[in-house]
């Protein structure tokens, strides 16, 4: 087998590509409905529970470091799963680049911790969308992420995400743009894993995968993070949606990540929003609902919805401004829409 490689990344991106996670089919022995995303926030160190924050003092002062712009290219083997966890990686870190949060790194750890769970999903169809295992079961390698992590670091953060069986002509690379992964996006996280189990679907006699996303930092305290008083924010600045392309659709929602080199929100009390719209041309502001997500997200990331639909050949204007343990942020960016 040859390995696959992509030269450094760095970014700048002029389209941010959405694709809508779909639905359908499904069912059967392997597993839940086709295009069903699971999504955790973990600190296993703290807690056995997804979604916890470190208890680390430090956690929540300033710090970090500056966001990169370029990683080594990741390097998997040349068969359809390889190819299939490279074009994944690659999507995930243009849109983190595009974004302001900076890119991952290959982490073999974190790769095999992946690959590992997706190994363990196919042997378990129960459990496949699941971020926990079951000693005892066939594949298993760890009951928690951290333990699947283990060697990583004496302490990290981790992120686990799940997609599985995009929709017919999507893979996973198409469905992580979906803005239900804007934890995957915006997170702070200095590194990545990636796994892909590929399999015949037994209900739509197509092949089909599932890949499972493993984000990490090993120290909290210097993770990579904007400058203070920016932000990483969804859709990222400049960005081109598409009302007819269904591959750069405009999903309805737009994200901040109020995590910076200033202040970090540990508690949903942390961010105080009061300023978060959405202008159309030289229209009238309007003011971003709060949305909720299928999956939850970390404090200190903001997401609104809005509620009438785009109109092509539209430059549209995002206002947000908070204070994040009274540190004020103040972030306003453009995106387009075209036919």
């Amino acid at each position: 087998m040859h390995p696959l490689r992509r030269t450094s990344i760095a970014i700048a991106m002029s389209a941010l590509l959405i694709q809508a996670c779909g639905g359908g089919g499904g069912g059967g022995t392997e597993g839940p409905p086709a295009g069903a995303l699971a999504q955790g926030v973990s600190n296993e160190a703290d807690a056995p529970t997804a979604n916890t924050l470190p208890s680390n003092p430090a956690a929540a002062g300033p710090g970090g470091t500056p966001v990169s712009a370029a990683v080594p290219g990741a390097v998997y083997d040349d068969t359809e799963v390889g190819r299939l966890r490279l074009a994944t990686f690659d999507a995930i870190n243009a849109i983190r680049v595009a974004s302001g949060s900076g890119a991952l790194r290959q982490n073999r750890i974190l790769d095999a911790a992946a690959q590992g769970h997706a190994a363990y999903g196919a042997a378990n169809p129960d459990q496949a969308l699941s971020d926990g295992q079951t000693a005892g079961r066939p594949a298993f390698t760890g009951a928690t992420p951290r333990d699947r992590a283990a060697g990583y670091a004496a302490d990290p953060v981790l992120g686990h995400g799940i997609v599985d069986r995009p929709p017919a002509g999507a893979n996973c690379a198409d469905v992580v743009r979906a803005l239900p992964f804007v934890s995957t996006f915006l997170w702070p996280a200095d590194d990545l894993g990636v796994g892909v189990h590929a399999f015949d679907d037994p209900n739509g006699g197509r092949r089909v995968h599932r890949c499972i996303l493993v984000t990490g930092t090993p120290d909290w305290s210097s993770v990579q993070l904007p400058v203070a008083g920016d932000a990483a924010v969804f859709p990222a600045p400049g960005a081109t949606l598409s009302l007819s392309n269904p591959a750069i659709a405009p999903s309805r929602l737009v994200a901040v990540s109020t995590y910076n080199r200033a202040a970090r929100a540990t508690a949903a009390a942390d961010v105080v929003v009061s300023r978060f719209e959405l202008q159309a041309g030289a229209g009238a502001p309007v003011a971003l609902n709060p949305s909720s997500l299928p999956v939850p997200l970390p404090p200190g990331i903001v997401v609104g919805a809005y509620s009438t639909p785009l109109t092509a050949g539209t430059t549209y204007t995002v206002r947000f401004e908070a204070t994040v343990r009274g540190v004020p942020l103040t972030k306003t960016w453009t995106f387009s829409v075209v036919p």
